[in-house]
């Protein structure tokens, strides 16, 4: 008899069994392998030992992130005027790949992928009045990233599908805002926000193959099946510009009962 591996009775752990075990437990209508206590391994694939913490697989999985970023402030006084400067940049990689199906088999892989940076800069300035304090300014972030995402299933179909899309981000804001004390225990707060932003996002399905099925861009058989029409995103991308800008702001009147209660009325948008 050749060496398979079986699941132990009632217990979930891989044991090795006959050829004949093995026949018989795929032959079940119900035969799930190793995923079921009790059920058999119909892969055919052996196990180094009995522990239930050792996997057999054919690709090692790999996750790896890698952040840099740095963040630079500049503050400048200037009579009753104070000035702040804030810079920003953050850089993200990543790659994650698993062997979802947990064999020797090539049955089911997935992978994702991220490169992306962002730069951001706010400039703002402060200054005091005798009953009043203002803050104005204006922020900038540009956002870039490209991304994918695939899986991959049985090799015998023939079968894998990925995806690549990128998006970029520009924005910018300016802003005021100011606090007027009406009397010693009333303060009247109002600002006021202008933000435009521009995103340009595309998307290219890299790849598709349903092979075996005579279907070797997935336009035949997989995507209608998926319910995506012949002019889907899934098969043609995009490539799409949106931009819109808003006006935001805040008005709030604050009542001071006493050191510790404060009464406050505030509308925002």
């Amino acid at each position: 008899n050749f060496i398979i591996p079986a699941v132990g009775e009632g217990d979930g752990l891989i044991r090795r069994a006959s050829g004949q075990t093995h026949i018989d437990g795929c032959l079940h209508p119900l035969s799930a392998g190793a995923y079921v206590p009790g059920g058999i391994d119909c892969f055919g694939s052996a196990v180094s030992d009995d522990d239930p913490l050792t996997a057999e697989i054919n690709e090692v999985g790999d996750f790896s992130r890698e952040s840099s970023g740095i963040t630079l402030t500049f503050n400048w006084q200037r009579g009753d005027y104070e000035f702040v400067n804030i810079i920003d940049y953050t850089k993200v990689e990543k790659y994650y790949y698993e062997d979802t199906d947990g064999t020797p088999a090539r049955t089911f892989e997935f992978y994702q992928d991220v490169d992306s940076w962002q730069l951001s800069e706010e400039f703002r300035v402060h200054w005091e009045g005798e009953t009043s304090r203002w803050v104005a300014g204006l922020y900038y972030l540009h956002i870039e990233g490209d991304y994918g995402s695939g899986v991959t299933l049985p090799e015998s179909l023939a079968f894998s599908i990925s995806n690549e899309y990128s998006n970029e981000t520009d924005s910018w804001a300016v802003f005021a805002q100011g606090e007027w004390d009406l009397s010693p225990d009333l303060t009247l707060i109002a600002g006021i926000r202008y933000t435009d932003d521009e995103k340009d996002a595309s998307f290219e399905p890299a790849g598709c193959e349903f092979a075996i099925f005579g279907d070797p861009d997935c336009s035949l058989l997989l995507l209608p099946l998926l319910g995506f029409a012949g002019t889907s995103v899934q098969e043609l991308g995009y490539d799409l510009n949106r931009s819109e800008d808003e006006i935001s702001g805040v008005l709030e009147l604050d009542y001071h009962l006493n050191e510790d209660v404060m009464w406050y009325g505030k509308i925002t948008r």
